[in-house]
């Protein structure tokens, strides 16, 4: 983790460079690394793929276990990291309302998906936005005999101390 002074204002606007790419793939590994920082445009790159692209295995970013295509989950991430940033520099609220779409339309592919969403930043954080998006998954996960039982049992950890009755 670096803080914002120790990053080589170079390297910045090289990463911004290749987040223009026309490889998408190179494209959204600069944005990954540009968006955890806290940057605008590597947030955006990564908002307008994940809401203009199909959720599709692209095998960018291999599970380092089971070799399933990990990249939504490291899109998770980067968006995760982008609020904290913003955060630590006192304008979370203004990013939090920004990564609240984002973060439901990655919720919505875990199900089609066999990455995982990073749940613990949800609780860490009570991001309660996501509750309602949480119950529907965890309702089609149950009705779907293939599901996989880790991820009903992360989402049914998540709503508890929210929906007891549930």
């Amino acid at each position: 983790e670096l803080d914002a002074e120790d990053i080589p204002p170079e390297r910045v606007e090289g990463l911004k460079e290749l987040a223009g790419s026309k490889n998408r793939e190179l494209c959204i590994h600069a944005a990954r690394l540009l968006c955890s920082w806290g940057d605008n445009l590597g947030f955006q790159v990564l908002r307008d793929f994940v809401f203009n692209e199909p959720p599709v295995d692209r095998e960018w970013v291999p599970h380092r276990i089971w070799g399933y295509d990990d990249t939504y989950r490291h899109i998770a991430y980067a968006v995760g990291r982008y609020w904290a940033t913003h955060q630590e520099n006192g304008d979370g609220d203004a990013a939090r309302a920004a990564i609240v779409p984002v973060y439901i339309k990655l919720l919505e592919y875990s199900s089609v998906l066999p990455f995982e969403v990073p749940l613990d930043f949800l609780m860490r954080y009570d991001f309660i936005e996501f509750i309602p998006t949480l119950k529907s998954l965890l309702v089609d996960l149950l009705a779907n005999p293939t599901a996989s039982e880790g991820k009903i049992e992360d989402l049914a950890r998540v709503m508890m101390p929210y929906e007891r009755d549930f």
